[in-house]
């Protein structure tokens, strides 16, 4: 193979946008959600059907899971939120405080 073949197909590589860029936080989202029951054999024929890597599953897994606020954290957030000590100046005369 010449150089100058070598040096085309790495242009044409580096114009095409790049898979991982190509899809969208909700696209991942789904993709993560539908393919979660599916064997490893299933999640291979999904990913080749759609030029994915099992890898990139992967990192989209994780990323939604560390997206996810602890529960311990969101709950008091919550009451929080519910009872309006987040709202400077606010008192709460609610007999639970």
């Amino acid at each position: 193979v010449g150089a100058g073949t070598l040096e085309r197909w790495r242009e044409e590589a580096q114009s095409r946008p790049d898979r991982g860029r190509s899809w969208t936080a909700g696209a991942r989202l789904e993709a993560v959600i539908t393919t979660a029951a599916m064997n490893e054999a299933g999640k291979s024929a999904w990913c080749r059907e759609r030029g994915v890597f099992p890898a990139d599953l992967d990192k989209w897994r994780s990323s939604c899971t560390t997206a996810l606020p602890d529960p311990e954290d969101a709950r008091a957030a919550w009451d929080r939120e519910a009872c309006g000590a987040d709202v400077p100046g606010f008192r709460s005369s609610a007999p639970w405080r």
